[in-house]
């Protein structure tokens, strides 16, 4: 079971509806990346002018972004399901930009929700440790997203 923690600032609300759409986006990642299916992840959606701030602040960078991760493990190694006491795996937080989300969507020509889609499945990818630093591992990683938006139905 996947608990998902929402957090929707002021001034970046979604529609109505949409976090479920999302939360099938996130499942579908944790089972298509064989991460552990007892675990918890944080979602939050924020104003460019907060992820400019946690932009800056975690990575030295002046100005917003779409999407950061922040995985509650270190190294390779996912969390364990602790199945004895019950507890989830807590896998970390992604922070999407909403503002910055529907700008792209306008500039790549899809909808807000697939662009959202898309910023999520990225973002939990990052958490379960996966990343585009080489071309392989961009490789990797890009057919991942690929696959959990087509079994979302989210096309471009």
């Amino acid at each position: 079971m996947t608990d998902i923690l929402w957090d929707e600032r002021a001034g970046a609300a979604l529609p109505d509806g949409w976090e479920e759409k999302l939360s099938e986006v996130l499942k579908l990642g944790i089972k298509t990346a064989n991460a552990p299916e007892n675990c918890e992840i944080s979602i939050s959606f924020v104003t460019k002018d907060e992820m400019r701030g946690l932009n800056e602040a975690w990575r030295k960078i002046g100005s917003e972004t779409d999407v950061l991760s922040f995985p509650f493990f270190e190294g390779e190694a996912l969390p364990k399901n602790n199945s004895e006491a019950g507890f989830p795996a807590a896998l970390g937080e992604i922070v999407i930009c909403t503002d910055v989300a529907q700008a792209q969507a306008e500039e790549y020509g899809h909808s807000y929700m697939r662009e959202l889609a898309f910023l999520t499945a990225h973002g939990l990818l990052h958490l379960l440790g996966y990343d585009h630093e080489t071309d392989e591992n961009e490789k990797i990683m890009f057919a991942l997203q690929d696959d959990i938006l087509n079994q979302a139905g989210i096309l471009r």
